[in-house]
């Protein structure tokens, strides 16, 4: 866990020197990157760092967590976002959670709060989000990130443009058939909400 927070508060840094102009152009080659790395420098700001749960999810197989688990064993799933909190700065989401009717009844989750007022027992309002990072396409982690209307969202422009032409279109892949929550991504695109991050390893479109 510490190796993880480690790592993710030094992408974080990466958020204060962003460029505007790369809302659209993100940097394309290692080279382009690794500039932007220097740039940061070594130094990484000092944010807290918050689990924030807002839901249940009751006998969730544990195989389809962890690979070569036994699949008989189930757990109760504890459902939360990650809180990246800069004292006097930028209240970053990693993640937003799923609020949705349909969204509820298919996960079957129990203690629910929506995200948004799961916040405020740290205090933070909506308009107080500054960024939402999301890690990947499934429902279960971007369906809230319309539940922040200041924020900035951050997505693998791949990833995002998959599910919104493929995946995320049942019934032949006509456009029109997008669940509720793809079309809320598409309209916050649409207002400029989405700044595109670099594609790379881990759980992304290709699964």
């Amino acid at each position: 866990m510490a190796l993880f927070l480690r790592a993710l508060l030094a992408s974080v840094a990466l958020l204060n020197l962003v460029p505007s102009a790369w809302a659209q152009e993100p940097p394309k080659t290692r080279k382009q990157h690794d500039h932007l790395k220097r740039q940061v420098g070594s130094e990484t700001p000092a944010y807290e760092a918050y689990a924030v749960r807002f839901a249940t999810a009751r006998d969730c197989p544990l195989a389809n967590l962890v690979k070569g688990a036994d699949p008989g064993r189930k757990i109760d799933l504890a459902m939360t976002l990650w809180v990246l909190k800069k004292p006097g700065g930028r209240t970053i989401l990693v993640d937003a959670g799923f609020y949705r009717e349909e969204l509820l009844k298919n996960y079957g989750v129990t203690d629910f709060t929506r995200p948004d007022k799961a916040l405020e027992r740290l205090g933070i309002k909506p308009d107080e989000v500054t960024d939402v990072i999301l890690t990947h396409m499934h429902s279960d982690h971007v369906d809230g990130a319309d539940l922040f209307p200041k924020a900035q969202i951050w997505i693998q422009k791949e990833e995002y443009a998959h599910y919104v032409e493929k995946t995320g279109r049942p019934g032949g892949g006509l456009p029109g058939s997008e669940p509720e929550y793809i079309r809320a991504l598409v309209r916050l695109n649409s207002l400029g909400a989405f700044i595109w991050l670099m594609e790379t390893p881990g759980r992304f479109y290709r699964e």
